[in-house]
């Protein structure tokens, strides 16, 4: 079970063993939240919009050459990854674009007005990929170990720039 640390609401609850009345009580509150976050109007929408994206996208990058320029067919272990991230996704973040690489690596990427790109890539290879453009001649890149999480420099310096409330850059 992961501790609920805002910007992020997403709760985890693991199967207790506790059979004590509080035990139980905090059970069932987990299983509620965890319900109330799948509803259209909770974070969930989010999530199933960009499940649906991502079903479209495999669908239409299964096949080699999809993109008439050699493309290799997207890896389940870069889709895994992906829908790994998605939880990690704070709730104040637009929505990102995913984006199929032709190397059959996928990544999302968010634009906010005309000088701010942020994209991250995976690749199912326990690495996450990042780029970033902020204004004009401010770009930043990197590679780290993927843990189920947006690399800390990215989500503290970067992803900011593109939550639903600076979404006017």
């Amino acid at each position: 079970m992961r501790p609920i640390n805002p910007p992020y609401a997403w709760v985890e609850a693991s199967p207790s063993s506790g059979k004590s009345e509080a035990s139980l009580f905090f059970q069932q509150m987990f299983e509620q939240v965890q319900e109330h976050q799948l509803r259209p109007t909770s974070r969930g929408k989010k999530i199933n919009d960009l499940w649906e994206t991502l079903d479209k996208v495999q669908n239409d990058c299964k096949e080699p050459d999809w993109d008439g320029e050699g493309a290799d067919p997207l890896s389940q272990g870069a889709v895994n990854e992906l829908k790994i991230l998605f939880k990690a996704l704070p709730l104040s973040a637009m929505t990102p674009d995913i984006v199929p690489e032709p190397t059959g690596g996928i990544g999302l990427e968010w634009r906010s007005g005309k000088d701010a790109i942020l994209s991250l890539g995976l690749s199912g290879n326990g690495f996450v990929t990042y780029s970033t453009i902020i204004g004009e001649g401010e770009s930043k890149y990197g590679t780290e170990r993927f843990f189920g999480k947006i690399p800390s420099l990215v989500e503290e310096t970067y992803l900011p720039f593109f939550s639903k409330e600076e979404a006017s850059i």
